[in-house]
């Protein structure tokens, strides 16, 4: 018996790890059987919206493509990992959601920009990181974050990035997407510290 997985199970990459109170609770790169969802945080699309499954080296394939013709404005020095890093999990291949591969693309650029973010408050640059702060923002009503998101409510602006907009507290944010406890040898760490932001 094969495995299904989709965006429901993993989001946008789950870049958001490890997140205990946060929105997505695997890391880009995690296995199917990894990643898991808070049903109080916002719904990826639904099953019913896709248009199928695929297996991992499709993932893969979509992956690839989206990061060739990625649409939004990465953070100075920042790069999107080149392949997916997704697994199938350990009891055998899993069934993908189509769109999985723009998910986990998704997941990293959102997760690098909150990283960004991050990185310039702490070195006093409010201006660079209220940009990346605006930057989240807008993007959530993007073609890319509403075939990955459901977020009708504006839950992502209103608890996790507005508080570091308007009151520079980044630790929701940080806590959100697993900042504070980055895996140093994750790619988002990996690329955040060639950037010269960790």
């Amino acid at each position: 018996m094969t495995n299904e997985m989709g965006r429901r199970g993993f989001l946008i990459g789950g870049v958001a790890a490890a997140i205990g109170t946060g929105l997505f609770l695997a890391e880009p790169g995690a296995s199917a059987s990894a990643a898991t969802q808070s049903s109080a945080l916002p719904k990826p699309v639904s099953a019913a919206a896709s248009k199928g499954f695929t297996d991992l080296a499709g993932v893969r394939t979509e992956y690839s493509a989206a990061v060739k013709s990625w649409p939004l404005a990465l953070p100075a020095g920042y790069s999107l990992p080149t392949a997916s890093q997704l697994q199938d999990p350990a009891d055998g291949p899993a069934q993908w959601e189509r769109g999985s591969g723009l998910a986990e693309a998704y997941g990293y650029w959102f997760t690098l920009t909150a990283v960004a973010a991050v990185a310039a408050s702490r070195r006093g640059d409010l201006s660079a990181s209220q940009v990346h702060l605006d930057t989240l923002v807008s993007a959530q009503s993007s073609t890319i974050a509403r075939s990955v998101i459901d977020d009708p409510d504006g839950l992502v602006i209103r608890e996790v990035i507005t508080p570091a907009r308007n009151q520079q507290d980044f630790s929701k944010l940080s806590s959100a997407f697993g900042l504070d406890r980055l895996d140093p040898t994750s790619p988002v760490a990996r690329i955040a510290r060639a950037a010269g932001d960790l």
